[in-house]
């Protein structure tokens, strides 16, 4: 049973191939600016939403059948790498777009008088990868409207603006006045 997979990397529940995953966190939000304005509270410019992060970490224990120094190395070669690859968790992708692994840590290590590795965590560190000039359409599969999670809201003008047609505009105009005592 896979619990997640990522460029290769794939790790497995159980007691053979045991990676019991852990701190297994996703963050998420939407890019806002902040105008000021002459009189009240500045208005929210809301520019669109930020890339998602997500992080885990990985019990790697030879115990379990797993080789840490392996597995190690071959995220070191992934992060390096700095290609995005799909993340699956528990058998489905996290997003409709790929991931970066952005950061991989060790801590919590046991070695062995040879000075191998027995057991460790290794927590990794992923951001969602957006193609440059590519506008993402929809989250998660799901049709997206004008704002993602809100369907048919109507409004009214709330600053009762009308609109006035050419013909009108022309009777609008004012007419020049000569400062110069003409």
């Amino acid at each position: 049973m896979s619990i997640a997979a990522f460029g290769g990397l794939v790790f497995q529940g159980g007691l053979i191939k045991g990676t019991p995953l852990s701190e297994y966190s996703v963050s998420f939000g939407v890019n806002t600016d902040k105008q000021e304005q002459q009189t009240g509270k500045p208005a929210t410019l809301v520019k669109g939403a930020q890339l998602s992060t997500i992080a885990f970490t990985i019990h790697l224990m030879k115990t379990l059948g797993v080789n840490p120094e392996s597995v190690i190395a071959q995220a070191q070669k992934l992060c390096e790498a700095g290609v995005p690859y799909p993340l699956i968790i528990g058998n489905k992708p996290a997003s409709t777009n790929r991931f970066l692994l952005t950061a991989v840590s060790i801590d919590d290590t046991y070695l062995n008088g040879a000075g191998k590795i027995l057991s460790t965590k290794m927590k990794l560190q992923f951001e969602e990868f957006v193609k440059e000039g590519t506008k993402q359409t929809s989250i998660s599969g799901v049709a997206s409207s004008s704002a993602p999670g809100v369907s048919s809201i109507s409004a009214t003008d709330g600053y009762k603006v009308t609109t006035v047609s050419g013909d009108d505009k022309a009777g609008l105009k004012r007419e020049f006045v000569s400062m110069a005592g003409e």
